[in-house]
């Protein structure tokens, strides 16, 4: 991936997005946040990306061992955990847990050390992404229960490992780890997926070492148990899992806590009064279990004792037994840089030219500041802005330059392995200065008519620093875009800052309407300080406009008009448009937008970066990229899950049509070179031009007509009939061989054809009109006719 165009598209389109999203009818404020969105990174003033982090991804280091080579493993575990398995019924096949061959990384045998030599230590695993976290913990909880099945010659019943995750995706994700590390120990160990989705009775309950349905899991319950938070409470309180509680008793010694860095706050107190419960009902103490915590997330200054005390205070066991493991990289060695062989930095039309890795890579390891950024991010990740200090450059060249480090070739390696960071800033909403004679106006180029306030901030304040006068916030009329700020008065007329309640769904920053249709008003007393319209007199705007006084924060006020909404009577209107506040579609929204609505604006500019894949078929959708999606909210990933498939197939339909029709008017006007005929009469024409002669003007109008005709018959629009595109569409590969695919893995009860399909596509992307979400017509480029009416 390419850092340095993903930066500027990325910016771009989120600004562009969001100001479509909001839709203000002031163009001045439309200009002045599209020029704040697009600040560079980290620049605050509404900059939309934070500065990005580098990472290298240098191999994690080597411990030098192979799993048969660690002496205090049991004897068996390392051979059998090298084998593939499969499983009986199903006959799926599972990848070994450990290849023969491959070396523990440092972080793993220092953890199995830990948790295996030491016996009543916890450790808090602290790595980066798929550096074998899972095995680090898996691997002595594994032996363990070996131990004991070797040494009682009959399978284990009873919970001794309990792993929690936050997310049922997460507990998924670990069934083919745990069914390739038990399958081969017969039916001696064995483990169970609990949460929501297990069913109460299966066909049948064991399939090899995985325990399918809940009957089976309480008859006999497992040694492993892969579970989450809330089915963790339900089966410390539900009656009929009190099997599994009694036959667990004094048995569990292994709690797991993967994505650790999720516990916070509530929840953090959440989880160690649970952890607390379930001591308790499997009635163990907390020095007798192993706790093991993983994250990728935690770091920091002081981060070791930081994150003992963490563990200590979530798990209830004694700091001083907890072991915390980081995960370190090795950077390979590069030959010494000769005395005098120095080279400076390149520039940008060197880099541009670069084609061969190798000479690139040759060319570079001869900069020493390039050498020094290698070594700083070898040892931790570095921001942008430090990678810019340190090369003493601006962050659009410094952004060229990690991207030819990252692309070139060291001595078979690449130079400089890299994973970005991007940070997208949600938008929690704006403020405004209530004072129109604000002298923040003209610095930030909102010094028109029709803006009716001060200076805009993207942060909650009190009062404006550029004139000290009261900052409320600005919400938009549902259906113009007018611009209104939110504040309260009192009887006397005295203005103050209104509530901040969230009037939408601020996870998702959709601006939905509320599942309350009371919620506007069991509000306060929210006034509307009007724009300059509500002095345009509109009918039906109830009681108001009235002059209001505006406090300073030196304890001065400035008269400013301002209209007053009736509540009471629901009486409220626009004052530009005339719309109505209804109960079920509120007058104004505040311009808050969250993860879901930036995620899926931000994926497409990720997607074009993402480097194409050759080896998969040629038809499939953005030739092959592939892009993974996450987010820590189960009700979030459910929303996302299906947001982003729908604007991934709504991205694909506008392109495929803009290009359908560009090839359509291609096809239709055929050879660009003017008939002969024409250019007969365009040679006629200016050869009697200038003849006066009456008898030669008929002629000349037919010159004319003939011309004016070819002219307007080059420009004339495309016509397409709906049929017919539907048609095209259906017979893509796109829909034929990825959608339909999809559709019948995903939705078993659909049953529509390739026709149906591409029908379903192209209506729901132009057989309707919103306000705010954009379509191909609505952006310009087609025009829908209805020649039946």
């Amino acid at each position: 991936m390419h850092f340095h165009p993903l930066e500027s598209t990325l910016q771009n389109r989120l600004a562009n997005a969001i100001v479509s999203q909001m839709a203000p009818r002031s163009q001045a404020l439309r200009a002045h946040l599209l020029n704040a969105f697009t600040q560079p990174p980290g620049s605050g003033s509404g900059a939309l990306l934070g500065d990005p982090v580098f990472e290298s991804l240098f191999d994690w280091r080597s411990s030098g061992l192979r799993l048969a080579d660690i002496p205090f493993l049991h004897s068996s575990l390392a051979k059998e955990l090298a084998r593939p398995y499969k499983l009986p019924r199903r006959g799926q096949e599972f990848e070994p847990l450990f290849d023969g061959g491959h070396y523990a990384h440092q972080h793993q045998y220092e953890c199995w050390q830990a948790l295996i030599e030491q016996p009543g230590r916890s450790a808090l695993v602290r790595t980066g992404t798929a550096s074998g976290k899972t095995e680090a913990f898996l691997v002595p909880i594994l032996h363990d229960l070996v131990s004991e099945w070797r040494r009682l010659h009959q399978p284990l019943v009873g919970v001794r490992a309990l792993f929690l995750y936050p997310l049922n995706a997460l507990i998924s994700s670990q069934r083919e780890r745990l069914v390739a590390g038990t399958g081969h120990f017969s039916n001696g160990l064995r483990f169970a997926l609990y949460n929501g989705l297990t069913p109460e009775k299966a066909e049948y309950g064991v399939d090899g070492p995985e325990v399918i349905d809940r009957r089976s899991i309480r008859s006999s319950p497992p040694p492993m148990l892969v579970t989450n938070a809330t089915m963790l409470e339900y089966m410390l309180v539900r009656p009929r899992d009190r099997e599994i509680l009694d036959q667990s008793a004094g048995k569990l010694r292994w709690i797991v806590l993967d994505e650790a860095h999720t516990y916070l706050g509530s929840s953090a107190a959440e989880i160690a009064l649970l952890l607390r419960r379930v001591l308790h009902a499997f009635k163990v103490e907390a020095s007798n279990v192993r706790f093991v915590a993983t994250s990728a997330t935690i770091g920091g200054a002081d981060a070791d004792e930081n994150l003992r005390d963490f563990l200590a205070d979530l798990s209830g066991t004694d700091r001083n037994h907890i072991s915390v493991i980081s995960g370190t990289r090795h950077k390979p060695d590069l030959p010494p840089l000769a005395p005098g062989n120095a080279q400076p930095l390149p520039s940008k039309e060197e880099l541009a030219q670069a084609t061969d890795p190798v000479k690139l890579g040759e060319r570079l390891i001869q900069v020493p500041v390039l050498l020094e950024l290698r070594d700083r991010l070898a040892e931790k990740p570095q921001s942008l802005s430090q990678i810019a200090e340190l090369l003493k450059l601006d962050a659009d060249s410094s952004l060229r330059v990690v991207d030819a480090m990252s692309a070139a070739d060291a001595s078979g390696t690449p130079l400089l392995p890299l994973r970005g960071h991007h940070f997208i800033r949600t938008q929690p909403g704006i403020w405004v200065c209530l004072d129109p004679q604000c002298q923040g106006r003209s610095a930030a180029r909102l010094d028109a008519a029709e803006w009716p306030f001060g200076k805009v901030f993207f942060d909650r304040r009190e009062y404006c620093d550029a004139c000290e006068h009261l900052v409320a916030e600005l919400a938009l009329c549902n259906t113009c875009g007018e611009a209104y700020s939110r504040v309260a008065t009192d009887a006397e007329g005295n203005i103050s800052r209104a509530g901040e309640e969230d009037l939408t769904d601020a996870e998702t920053g959709d601006w939905d309407i509320p599942d309350d249709e009371d919620e506007l008003a069991e509000q306060p007393n929210v006034d509307l300080l009007c724009s300059a319209a509500a002095a345009r007199g509109v009918d039906g705007l109830g009681r108001g406009p009235y002059k209001r006084l505006i406090p300073r924060s030196d304890g001065q006020h400035s008269e400013r008009l301002v209209y007053v909404a009736d509540r009471a009577t629901r009486s409220l209107r626009c004052g530009h448009c005339a719309a109505l506040d209804r109960n079920n579609v509120p007058l104004v929204r505040r311009p808050i937008l969250g993860t879901g609505f930036l995620g899926q604006s931000a994926l497409p500019s990720v997607a074009e970066s993402v480097p194409t894949l050759t080896t998969i078929d040629s038809v499939a959708p953005a030739q092959g990229r592939r892009l993974i999606t996450f987010t820590d909210s189960r009700q979030g990933t459910a929303r996302h899950a299906v947001g982003g498939q729908l604007q991934a197939e709504r991205l694909w339909t506008r392109a495929w049509v803009v290009h359908f029709l560009r090839d359509e008017e291609r096809r239709m006007s055929g050879s660009t070179e003017e008939p002969e005929a024409i250019r007969d009469a365009r040679r006629s024409l200016a050869e009697i031009e200038a003849v006066t002669a009456p008898s030669l003007e008929g002629i000349k109008a037919r010159f004319r007509r003939q011309i004016e005709e070819y002219e307007a018959s080059k420009n004339a629009e495309v016509r397409v009939s709906w049929r017919r595109v539907v048609q095209s569409m259906s017979t893509e590969a796109v829909v034929e061989r990825w959608m339909m695919a999809s559709l019948k893995r995903r939705y078993a009860p659909a049953n529509l054809d390739a026709g149906e399909l591409a029908r379903v596509c192209l209506g729901r992307e132009l057989l309707r009109r919103p306000k705010r979400h954009l379509s191909l017509e609505t952006m310009g480029f087609i025009r829908l006719a209805y020649p039946g009416i």
